[in-house]
C-alpha cells in the first residue's frame, strides 16, 4: 500500500499518523525514523497491520474519529518539508 500525505504526531510518544483522502492511517516502523517527519508531506509504502474496522469502536471512543487502519512503514520518500 502507498499513501501520500502529511505526517502528524499521535497522542502517545512514538506514535504517528498520515491522512490521505479523508482517511487517517496510524504508522509504525522499526527502520524509518518517523519522529524526523512531523509536518512533512511524504509518500510511505508499507503493509496494513490492522485492517479497516478492527478495534474501531475502541479507537473512536479514545480518539474521536479514529484511524482507518495501521500501516507498518517499509519506505518513506519526502515530498516537501511542509504540508502547506
Amino acid at each position: 500500500m502507498t499513501i501520500t500525505g502529511c505526517v502528524e504526531k499521535g497522542e502517545s510518544p512514538g506514535v504517528f499518523a498520515i491522512a490521505e483522502n479523508g482517511k487517517k492511517f496510524g504508522m509504525k516502523s522499526r527502520r524509518i525514523k518517523l519522529a524526523d517527519h512531523p509536518g512533512h508531506k511524504v509518500t510511505v509504502t508499507g503493509k496494513i497491520t490492522r485492517a479497516p474496522g478492527e478495534g474501531e469502536e475502541e479507537e473512536k471512543e479514545e480518539e474521536g474519529a479514529g484511524e482507518y487502519a495501521d500501516v507498518q512503514v517499509a519506505s518513506l520518500k519526502m515530498i516537501s518539508g511542509s504540508c502547506k
